[in-house]
């Protein structure tokens, strides 16, 4: 989606707008597409020339700095994550995208209410937005925070998700799982979980079938990540 409002841009801009803007979303376009090869490094450095030297609008200096956040996010740099999250939302206050991944980020530092609180403004703001929903209720069915739990919430969620993947996605049965164990609903969970690992990936199937074996023996689980 994001690469596609690039695009889209792009084509406003050639069409009429400063050649400055076009050329800055032209670089943008690369970055993404050096970060979609796996050249985090690269793609960081393309990103960061063109938020602090181009003259993009607001709407994609804040597109660029959620993308620049997600690679800091994927390498464990979550502060530098975070920060770039921050100045994206300041510049959009209505980017979904940007306080789901700042919820993600906050989540793995521990910071479970604040992750809470941006899922939570993800889905207000596009209540479509399957991956706050989901992510929401993963917290909601595995945070090690007794309080902060809430079972029932978290499969209401997840078949949110679930429905609208045709049941056929991995992570979003592997949720499920998880809230229906939460919810002491084990065998649903089993189920749930078993399905999830014929669709996952050889590098999902261990810790899925380390859930699974907590599910057989009545075992919610508990994902301590952010600790």
């Amino acid at each position: 989606m994001q690469k596609l409002f690039f695009t889209a841009l792009l084509s406003l801009c050639l069409s009429g707008a400063p050649a400055s803007e076009a050329q800055d979303l032209t670089a943008c376009i690369v970055a993404q597409k050096v970060k979609d090869r796996g050249e985090l490094s690269r793609a960081t450095s393309l990103y960061t020339t063109c938020i602090q030297e181009g003259e993009l609008m607001a709407g994609s200096r804040s597109i660029a700095l959620n993308n620049r956040g997600n690679i800091y996010l994927g390498e464990g740099q979550y502060n530098q994550a975070i920060a770039d999250f921050d100045e994206s939302i300041k510049l959009n206050p209505e980017y979904s995208n940007a306080y789901n991944n700042r919820g993600m980020a906050k989540q793995l530092k521990g910071l479970y209410n604040a992750a809470i609180d941006d899922y939570a403004q993800a889905l207000k703001i596009d209540e479509s937005h399957l991956n706050a929903a989901n992510n929401l209720a993963w917290i909601k069915a595995t945070c090690p925070i007794s309080s902060l739990r809430d079972g029932q919430l978290a499969i209401t969620l997840a078949s949110r998700v679930n429905k609208a993947t045709d049941y056929q996605d991995s992570s979003s049965l592997d949720t499920l799982a998880a809230a229906y164990a939460e919810a002491g609903q084990f065998q649903a969970a089993i189920d749930h979980q078993q399905k999830a690992i014929t669709l996952a990936s050889e590098n999902e199937k261990k810790q899925q079938k380390d859930r699974l074996s907590n599910y057989r023996q009545g075992k919610a689980y508990r994902d301590l990540s952010g600790l």
